[in-house]
């Protein structure tokens, strides 16, 4: 990992959220400046034989794309620019801390030369769409190919990268017209109508009592035993959780561009 390249990456994702309207979206937390490096780096890595910009090796961890060695200089490279820390307790997270840069601290300008154009944009798109929409910035990266082909555990291959989420072209869609009735025709399917809601209520006004429920016997029980047991496997254990198998990470589905 270039420690030189990546302190450039979180300085110009603070500098870029500096110039945002609302101040919660200038404090940008350690998840976010991270997800912020690794979508740069997938940028670069889409030109660029899956190289990433800053040399790091992401890895599948519990919030996405993490590398320690960058996470440790998320600290040094913010206090290098004068960014304002603040330490502050969740429900999650007892000691978390956030960063930011006053308006004007640090123009985004003056660090774009330093970087290529497919990066400086990456993270100014990526900041400027999420800031510091956690949920929302975390279901965007999860959609990027090196996630959708990897475990939790596994280093992420940014070679296997396709259009950016939500750039995918869309397949043409049928144009489904609905056909156009004569007044004639209309007229009979709505006396058709008539008459079958007046026989539904004949019907149902013949029948005096209502149909007895099934008798809970022993053979209702062994059906219902039986019924169950088509569906296979019980999903929940004793506790109520329910196990997927690890190869599920690999199933096609996850990568099913129409899933939400």
């Amino acid at each position: 990992m270039n420690a030189q390249k990546v302190d450039l990456l979180i300085q110009y994702a603070l500098a870029v959220a500096a110039e945002e309207d609302s101040s919660w979206d200038r404090e940008l937390r350690p998840i976010h400046l991270i997800k912020y490096c690794y979508l740069a780096d997938l940028a670069y890595a889409r030109t660029h034989e899956g190289h990433p910009f800053t040399g790091t090796h992401w890895r599948f961890h519990h919030y996405g794309p993490w590398s320690r060695d960058l996470f440790l200089r998320l600290e040094p490279a913010a206090r290098s620019v004068g960014a304002h820390e603040r330490r502050f307790s969740t429900e999650r997270q007892e000691n978390a801390v956030s960063w930011s840069l006053g308006p004007g601290t640090l123009p985004p300008k003056g660090l774009e030369p330093s970087m290529p154009g497919e990066v400086a944009s990456a993270i100014k798109s990526a900041v400027h769409e999420f800031g510091s929409d956690t949920v929302s910035l975390l279901h965007y990266v999860y959609t990027t190919e090196p996630m959708l082909k990897a475990a939790p555990g596994e280093i992420l291959d940014l070679s296997a990268t396709g259009p950016s989420p939500g750039m995918a072209p869309s397949e043409p869609e049928t144009e489904h017209r609905v056909p156009q009735l004569s007044k004639t025709a209309l007229k009979k399917l709505r006396q058709g109508v008539k008459e079958r809601l007046q026989a539904a209520k004949e019907r149902s006004a013949g029948h005096q009592h209502a149909p007895a429920p099934p008798p809970y016997d022993e053979i209702f029980f062994q059906g219902q035993e039986w019924l169950d047991s088509l569906a296979g496997e019980q999903l929940l254990d004793e506790e109520g959780r329910v196990s997927f198998a690890d190869s599920m990470w690999k199933s096609g589905g996850r990568r099913e561009p129409r899933l939400p």
